[in-house]
């Protein structure tokens, strides 16, 4: 069955083709958590066993993390089957730019790896000037964090982009019981 966990997986396997160093996640869910008598909203995603914050982290190294974004969309149904779902995704990628590379060396091998998944039908969206847009769900978050620290994530030589994608897929009818 298609579904949206297997588009993104599809995606994560892709990214990771892209540079091997990469820590690519797969989908990450938004969480509320108590933080200095604060509740503010962070990103989990479930990899080797357990449930981790994904944000930016000298220890991670370069990470990439992928969220549903809004709501699925559906056409017009059909007898054998509820139709195309559409869908936005977005990829989240961090991580210091070395070796003469650039940002925009990033984006594109991210995006050439994505071309190559057959759901992945355009691209979006790109962001990549403040940390406000590559980590919009987050910015709570991010204002509790240490002032110096959440303006030095899109400091050279660390950089971040948000890349939304639309994808589409069909789900076939199953038999009725």
């Amino acid at each position: 069955m298609i579904n949206m966990d297997t588009i993104i997986s599809d995606c994560q396997q892709r990214v990771k083709q892209a540079d091997d160093s990469y820590t690519v996640y797969g989908r990450a869910m938004l969480y509320k958590e108590r933080w200095n008598d604060k509740t503010v909203q962070v990103p989990r995603v479930y990899h080797e066993g357990e449930y981790i914050n994904p944000l930016p982290d000298d220890a991670k190294g370069t990470i990439v993390f992928f969220q549903a974004v809004g709501a699925e969309k559906y056409g017009q149904y059909e007898v054998d089957n509820i139709g195309q779902i559409n869908r936005q995704v977005a990829l989240t990628w961090w991580g210091k730019i070395e070796n003469g590379l650039s940002l925009e060396n990033v984006k594109f091998s991210i995006i050439e790896r994505l071309q190559e998944c057959r759901y992945v039908q355009a691209i979006v969206s790109y962001v990549d000037e403040r940390y406000q847009d590559v980590f919009p769900d987050f910015t709570g978050y991010l204002a509790l964090a240490d002032t110096e620290q959440r303006t030095q994530w899109l400091m050279a030589p660390y950089s971040g982009l948000r890349l939304v994608f639309n994808v589409a897929y069909r789900q076939e009818r199953s038999e009725c019981l």
